[in-house]
């Protein structure tokens, strides 16, 4: 058995062809293209063969492109197979659309180059990383990531018979340093299968691939798309070989084609040494390029055929273990060679981080073949060089599995490892395929019950000092947590989490119970040994609020907030200690009523598309959901206010903006909150689930819409530096990037972006589903809704749009859009951890306590609201307000910690709901039941169904 680094086993010089095409949406057609061009190639004397990205097909439109795409295992990669047998040529498949995985929510694909040897066996794929989304206004518009999934690794050098090739596809060479690392890896050539347009061809081609060769002094092969594919897309052509030194040794002409280049590895040693850059280069100022990569890149290893060793081809059924830089297979003879997976014939050749990689294979390959034979020794040889006994040009690594008086004379195992070609020859037959395949399967199952056992025992020690520590904790409160009043039926598995009816309507009457029984808080076990104290009392919560208790954060069992952490990172909503006073002082001037003041006007824009868009649903004469509308309306009105941005979004469906996004995350974000299952409440377990694969993707997406909107707005300070003073409207973005506290520092790019995401969410999520319960309740008591409608008649006096100081005169609107909140609120809950013993009425809510603040039940507390289910907008008659306690009225929380942008939200519902009550006469539809659903807002479960008739 061996353990090898792929040495070098190419010929000197080597005959290659790059080919030139023009594809369409005809699969056919291209495939037979393919077949004319690598016959022709081989005839020729080629011994690889280039073909361009797009090979297969490239279609007339993204939909098209999805339904004609296919898996690795497809017909085309079948097809290509069998012409590079028939040929006796390897082949270079650019760039052909795979089928994205199903997890996907829209259907993608990969752009993905494969490397196919002579024998029909696919070496290695690359999925391609950078994606070319560019609009050049007149010119040229592509948007590669609607329909490409991006690659997430570097695949090393592929070792082949022309030399070791780094794969890249058409816009990766515009990043010079995707070049560099696999040049670093000990690439020789770089190819770029393209299809590049005609405006950025005539203007970078050249340029780019004679830079690139340059810099990594490596051949660079890029066959090329040429011509007219269909009405809306060309491609520049100009296939070319570049060698090291920049010069254009082949190109093609015009149409479809191919033209030859010889590859000389002497020739690239030559330029190495004459100009060695690599030796000059000063890492230690500019750092060292590195790369990330993946063990099995984009294709799993039932996919990956072969592996080259030296000037042998060993199947993947003879693989057991591999790395990202070593390789072990069982052997025709009676050693396991350990090669690395870079071709290079002596150790000397090897960078340090091979070197430790392929020991660290041998060790692990010695520990698995004791296992193995039930042997208790082994020994373990490299021959270095052909004086030392090496048949085989790739430096590797010989295990041999041995026992006491397994040989004469113990030191001649030397002799027979310098001689055993010979010496097995003449003393046994060698093993079959279906034997080295058997043996490697039983070593695989053992290095793989090997690295389970070491993931499961570290993961077990890690989780029992946890849970030691946490225990110790537990223990010393026990007594005074049992005292606190708790549903019966306590369970010694879940806790009391069995009795909770989950997020409904009928969890949200189980608390009501709890609240009517017990005046101040109650307890609830999450799982046997989580305490969480639900407190709902002004006498609690002016405690907690007052003294800046901090939020629940756990490195043990993800709290709420730790779970937000992904989406939000470490906003004003989920952060702690002093950084969250430091960006609270920087983000409170966003919030000053000079810069709330123009806002107005904004708010009244975004309604009046709101307006329209009731209108055309009333003409209808049937209901429709208020809810989505004004989720579209609150993100409209985030965006303008925030951002600066104009994104039209209330005139697309809600699928296919930001707002689904952040509807989907909310909802996952809040089911795993309340989920019984362990590995739910654990991060790197609840990853690997399918919903938090789902939840990660969706975090991602919308990173990269904030951060699109990030660099917009940087952009236009850049170009106009004098944009925020001459801006009316001060944005919370302008705010963000122009901040800086009392050292001078400013946000670093990742608060940024936390504190964009962060508004994302509150500014727009929370005010939808207020807004909506809002005209819910209007839409139920039609007398008071007259009411209000009468109000905005008499401080209107004939005009349409809200002026600011409209605002205050607003009076019963605003007690009416108050008690609307206390009914059915925008967030139900927060959540704080107990920083001291804190004692009520002689029961003890200890220190590190989980507590949560429930909002809704404060808000519902018989002890404190007469008739809390009925709607009585006179409780916040300014005559009223003395007679409610502080903190007995909190939707937007109290104390330090209070909502930053209460009075932006306030202000926004003030005149929205003021607008639409002046349009429209609203009513329910009966007919639609509406059920709340307490995720991290208070959202209606199948949304809100009403009628709106124009006055």
């Amino acid at each position: 058995m061996a353990a090898f680094s792929q040495g070098n086993t190419a010929r000197q010089k080597s005959l290659i062809a790059v080919c030139q095409m023009t594809a369409t949406s005809q699969k056919n057609d291209n495939v037979q293209t393919i077949l004319n061009l690598v016959s022709k190639a081989s005839a020729m004397g080629a011994q690889m063969v280039f073909l361009p990205e797009a090979c297969d097909y490239i279609g007339e439109s993204k939909e098209q492109s999805l339904d004609l795409s296919e898996p690795i295992t497809g017909t085309f990669l079948q097809e290509m197979k069998t012409a590079a047998v028939q040929n006796k040529v390897w082949l270079s498949i650019g760039g052909y659309h795979q089928k994205g995985p199903d997890t996907e929510k829209v259907p993608k694909i990969i752009n993905t180059h494969v490397i196919i040897n002579d024998q029909g066996n696919i070496q290695n794929a690359y999925g391609k990383t950078h994606l070319f989304d560019v609009d050049i206004p007149g010119k040229v518009r592509l948007c590669e990531s609607d329909s490409v999934i991006p690659g997430t690794k570097i695949v090393p050098p592929v070792p082949t018979p022309i030399g070791r090739i780094g794969l890249a596809i058409c816009y990766d060479m515009r990043f010079p340093e995707l070049a560099l690392s696999l040049a670093q890896q000990g690439a020789q050539i770089i190819t770029y299968p393209s299809a590049f347009t005609q405006t950025t061809g005539m203007a970078h081609w050249e340029s780019i691939l004679r830079a690139r060769a340059i810099e990594t002094q490596c051949y660079v092969v890029a066959a090329a798309q040429t011509g007219k594919h269909n009405v809306k897309r060309s491609s520049y052509g100009h296939a070319m070989v570049v060698d090291p030194w920049g010069a254009i040794i082949a190109q093609c002409s015009e149409g479809v084609g191919l033209c030859l280049a010889e590859i000389d590895l002497v020739y690239v040693a030559k330029v190495r040494n004459e100009m060695p850059v690599w030796q000059h280069r000063r890492t230690d100022l500019y750092g060292r390029v590195t790369a990330l990569h993946s063990d099995s890149s984009i294709i799993s290893p039932e996919e990956q055929d072969s592996y080259q060793f030296g000037h042998v081809i060993i199947k993947s059924s003879q693989v057991f273990y591999r790395t990202l830089l070593s390789l072990a297979f069982v052997n025709i003879k009676p050693v396991l060679p350990g090669p690395p997976i870079r071709p290079v014939e002596r150790l000397s050749d090897l960078s340090p981080a091979e070197v430790t990689d392929l020991f660290m294979t041998v060790q692990q390959v010695v520990n698995t073949v004791k296992k193995c034979f039930d042997v208790p020794s082994s020994t373990i040889a490299v021959q270095d060089g052909v004086g030392a006994g090496q048949t085989v040009k790739h430096v590797h690594v010989h295990v041999v599995p041995r026992k006491q008086g397994d040989l004469a004379n113990n030191d001649d195992i030397y002799d027979h490892l310098e001689n055993h070609d010979k010496w097995w020859s003449e003393t046994r037959t060698v093993q079959s395929e279906k034997d080295m395949a058997t043996q490697s399967q039983r070593l695989r199952l053992l290095q793989s019950h090997s690295k389970e056992m070491i993931l499961t025992y570290t993961a077990c020690a890690i989780l029992a000092y946890f849970l030691i520590k946490y225990m110790i904790n537990f223990f010393a409160y026990r007594r005074a947590y049992f005292k606190l009043p708790t549903p019966p039926g306590y369970s010694y598995v879940t806790g009391t989490m069995h009795l909770y009816p989950g997020n409904n309507e009928e969890g949200l009457a189980s608390e009501l119970e709890m609240a009517k029984k017990h005046k101040y808080f109650h307890l609830w076990w999450a799982g046997p040994l989580l305490p969480i104290v639900v407190a709902y009392h002004p006498d609690v919560l002016r405690h907690i609020l007052k003294s800046s208790a901090p939020k629940p954060r756990s490195k043990i069992l993800a709290t709420t907030y730790d779970m937000g952490v992904p989406w939000l990172g470490e906003g004003l909503i989920l952060s702690n200690g002093l950084g969250w006073a430091r960006n609270r002082r920087l983000l409170t001037p966003a919030f000053h009523f000079d810069i709330l003041k123009p806002y107005i006007e904004v708010y009244n824009q975004c309604a009046d598309i709101l307006i329209e868009k009731i209108e055309e649903q009333s003409k209808q004469g049937k209901s429709f959901d208020i809810y989505s509308l004004l989720h579209r309306h609150a993100l409209d009105v985030i965006l303008r206010c925030s951002f600066s941005y104009k994104s039209d979004c209330q005139n697309f469906d809600l699928k296919d903006n930001i707002a689904s996004v952040i509807s989907e995350l909310n909802t996952l974000w809040s089911d795993r909150s309340i989920s019984p299952h362990f590995y739910d409440h654990i991060e790197c377990l609840y990853c690997l689930t399918s919903h938090g694969k789902r939840f990660y993707h969706l975090c991602s997406v919308a990173h990269k819409a904030s951060e699109e909107i990030i660099e917009k707005r940087k952009q236009e300070l850049i170009a106009n530096p004098d944009l925020v003073s001459n801006h009316k409207c001060k944005d919370f973005l302008d705010i963000l990037l122009t901040a800086k506290d009392e050292d001078g520092q400013g946000l670093s790019a990742l608060e940024i972006r936390n504190e964009v995401d962060t508004f994302y969410f509150a500014g727009h999520d929370t005010t939808a589903s207020s807004m909506t319960w809002i005209l819910y309740t209007l839409a139920g008591h039609p007398e008071y809704q007259e009411k209000v409608y009468q109000e905005v008649i008499n401080v209107l006096e004939g005009r349409e749009y809200i002026e600011w100081n409209d605002l205050q005169k607003l009076e019963f609107t605003t007690m009416c859009i108050k008690e609307s909140l206390r009914l059915h609120g925008g967030v139900p809950g927060i959540e704080r951890r107990t920083t001291e013993d804190y004692t009520i009425h002689g029961l003890t809510i200890p220190a590190g306590t989980r507590l949560t603040i429930q909002l809704f039940l404060l808000h519902h507390n018989p002890h404190l609201w007469e008739e809390p289910e009925q709607f009585k907008p006179e409780r916040f008659h300014p005559d009223n307000l003395k007679t409610i306690d502080p903190f007995q009225f909190v939707p937007f929380s109290a104390g330090p910690r209070n909502c930053i942008g209460q009075n932006f939200a306030l202000n926004e519902m003030k005149t929205t709901i003021s607008r639409l009550i002046k349009n429209f006469k609203i009513t329910l539809d009966d007919s639609h039941v509406v059920r709340r659903v307490p995720y991290v807002t208070m959202q209606p479960e199948n949304g809100v169904l009403i009628y709106a008739t124009p006055r």
